[in-house]
């Protein structure tokens, strides 16, 4: 493993963002699977808001409403489908009364931006207002204006997607994306894991070509070089190295001829300083030895030599 340490760091590297790809891919996938699910409950029941105004007027004469007419529509609405929540509303948004389970209404208005903007669209497009059991929470709607003789009255607003039938609906496409995600994320984890893989294995199969010549020049074979067939997508990488082992080469060749020609040359200079300092140290030596046999003509002379031989000598250190 150490030898192919850039290799596993590599495959960790894309291990690791494959699970982060795959997670996210979850994510997302979940989330537009309950955007969906919203906009087709807004395109299936979105026109029972304008049924009910067309239907029943809860204000009576006077500007009061008729609260018990309102709430048997409003509870037998809830009965045929029990997913949502009724309110009415007046003309700047105030919620006048409503049916919702179990009465945990916070909010006291809706804004109308939303709503106009819904009953104002000719295709019922996928909105959402805000829910008056959850400050903060948008929620899809059904919207209408309640109208007598052109002038506004109010608004039934409906809520498509009370708490129930959204925990219902969160858990089981929780549930489903689960499986299906976790099923879809390992077999694409473990596909794309293998692809990467073996990419990752064939792009550095020439990486491990050159740090193997690079290890045989280090050790000593000195005609290491790297092949053609071995460079790959790393030409420029091994032509450098290539071009640097010729270079250490020349040089060191270089390094052994200067250290020939010094070899050759104190050898030459030992040759040339031994024959004076011989014949310096022969006359000395006969002298030394002989100093009482010698006749004087012969003295001078062999003086006269030794000065000749360390003249010489001098001359040739000079050079």
């Amino acid at each position: 493993m150490q030898k192919n340490k850039l290799y596993w760091k590599i495959s960790a590297t894309l291990l690791a963002l494959l699970v982060v790809l795959g997670v996210t891919y979850v994510m997302i996938t979940g989330y537009v699977a309950r955007q969906y699910h919203q906009e087709i409950n807004q395109q299936l029941y979105g026109n029972i808001a304008p049924s009910m105004a067309h239907e029943v007027n809860p204000f009576v004469e006077g500007g009061g409403i008729d609260t018990v007419a309102i709430h048997h529509i409003m509870h037998s609405m809830m009965t045929i489908n029990p997913s949502v929540e009724v309110y009415l509303l007046d003309t700047v948004g105030n919620i006048i009364t409503y049916v919702a389970p179990y009465k945990r209404v916070k909010l006291e208005s809706v804004a109308l931006g939303p709503v106009n903007e819904f009953i104002a669209a000719e295709e019922k497009p996928f909105i959402k207002g805000d829910n008056p059991r959850f400050p903060g929470q948008q929620s899809v709607f059904s919207a209408a204006r309640i109208e007598k003789e052109g002038a506004l009255q109010g608004y039934f607003y409906i809520v498509l997607a009370s708490e129930e039938q959204s925990a219902i609906v969160s858990t089981l496409s929780g549930s489903y994306m689960l499986k299906l995600g976790a099923n879809m994320f390992f077999i694409t984890l473990f596909g794309a894991l293998a692809i990467g893989l073996l990419a990752i294995w064939l792009l550095t199969k020439n990486l491990r070509s050159i740090i193997h010549s690079v290890k045989r020049f280090k050790e000593g074979d000195l005609q290491a070089r790297i092949a053609e067939d071995e460079k790959g997508d790393l030409t420029e990488l091994a032509d450098t190295f290539n071009e640097m082992a010729d270079t250490i080469v020349d040089n060191i060749d270089q390094l052994k001829s200067v250290e020939k020609l010094r070899r050759e040359l104190i050898a030459n200079v030992s040759h040339d300083l031994r024959t004076p300092v011989s014949i310096i140290q022969g006359y000395v030596e006969t002298l030394m030895i002989k100093k009482e046999t010698i006749k004087e003509n012969d003295q001078e002379r062999y003086l006269k030599i030794i000065l000749d031989s360390t003249e010489k000598l001098s001359a040739q250190i000079g050079q």
